[in-house]
């Protein structure tokens, strides 16, 4: 279970603490293990939508691929790394945040352009954070 909340002057504050305690209460005994980490929002649903419903789409279509097919492509190529023994690891669309998400995409389309294939701009561009962006 995640639960949200925040750090203020040294204090944990949860949101929705009422609920949290309730849940817990409701559990059986039982050891867990609880880890508090700095919040990353996750990519949003309009990233997954232009990702899965354009860039994929169309990747697809001009590469000959099912959707799911090029998807595993463009995570292969573009969010894998190497563990210092050498083994490779895919890290999952799930794990990335929403800039994170963003900068994968802009890859994604890069390496389309490069092949000749152009990607319509999503409506009001998604989570663009880039650092190198001014405001």
């Amino acid at each position: 279970m995640i639960f949200y909340g925040e750090i203020s002057k040294g204090v944990l504050c949860l949101n929705k603490g009422g609920q949290v305690t309730e849940w817990i209460k409701s559990q059986p005994d039982m050891r867990v293990q609880v880890e508090i980490k700095k919040y990353h929002p996750d990519k949003t649903h309009d990233q997954l939508k232009y990702y899965f419903g354009v860039v994929v789409k169309i990747a697809a279509k001009e590469f000959g691929y099912t959707k799911e097919e090029m998807d595993g492509i463009f995570c292969t190529m573009f969010l894998r790394w190497h563990t210092s023994d050498g083994t490779m690891y895919v890290k999952s669309k799930s794990e990335l945040t929403t800039k994170e998400m963003g900068e994968f995409i802009d890859t994604c389309i890069r390496h389309l352009a490069l092949q000749g294939i152009v990607i319509p701009p999503a409506a009001g561009r998604i989570a663009d954070e880039r650092p190198d962006k001014k405001n």
